[in-house]
C-alpha cells in the first residue's frame, strides 16, 4: 500500500508555521495545543481505517 504524507501549515496574525507530522496523532497534538488557523493537507487518502478513525474533521477532496 502506498505510503500516506501529512503535512500541516499554521498560523496566525503573527506567525506561520509548516510541519510535517508522522501521523494524526501529532497533527492532533499539535492542534489541541495551538490557536489560530490550521490547514492538514493529506496525500494518499487510500486507507480506509485512517479516514473512518478522523471523519470527525471536515475533509475537503479535490
Amino acid at each position: 500500500m502506498a505510503q500516506v504524507d501529512i503535512s500541516l501549515i499554521h498560523y496566525t496574525e503573527e506567525q506561520f508555521d509548516e510541519k510535517y507530522p508522522k501521523n494524526m496523532e501529532e497533527v492532533i497534538s499539535f492542534i489541541k495545543s495551538s490557536t489560530g488557523v490550521t490547514w492538514i493537507n493529506i496525500d494518499g487518502l487510500h486507507d480506509e481505517k485512517l479516514l473512518k478513525k478522523y471523519a470527525h474533521f471536515s475533509i475537503y477532496t479535490n
